[in-house]
């Protein structure tokens, strides 16, 4: 876990070098918008449509407006960032994946890992 956590560390000091570090600022943004919406008390299927959207707009938005990303790779990115962290965060709180459903940090470790690689990807095609 903490091995592809460390993904974001790659992928910053990567985009650092490229003077593109705003990349990483949006999916992080959009991460945590995903993460933020997919705790709502809504029903499962709503909640992660709602939080992939959310997540995926706001990715998008951030990654266009402050790195000036193409709308249609910004888009792409958002998307990805935003089902991988949902579906990661959604899997690992499930009991499909966990003997007790109780809060734990790998809930929350999981989709940030995840998104991580993610992030460095995106850094390296933009590079």
């Amino acid at each position: 876990m903490s091995g592809i956590a460390a993904s974001w560390v790659i992928a910053q000091s990567g985009a650092i070098a490229d003077g593109s570090g705003v990349l990483v600022t949006a999916m992080a943004v959009g991460l945590a918008t995903t993460l933020l919406l997919n705790t709502a008390p809504l029903p499962v299927a709503p909640r992660l449509v709602l939080s992939i959207l959310a997540g995926a707009a706001v990715t998008a938005v951030l990654a266009v407006s402050l790195a000036g990303v193409a709308p249609l790779f910004a888009a792409v990115a958002g998307l990805v960032t935003a089902i991988g962290a949902g579906c990661a965060h959604l899997l690992a709180g499930s009991p499909l994946v966990a003997k007790e459903p109780v809060p734990s940090l790998a809930v929350a470790a999981v989709p940030v890992a995840t998104v991580g690689v993610v992030a460095h990807l995106m850094v390296l095609l933009l590079s």
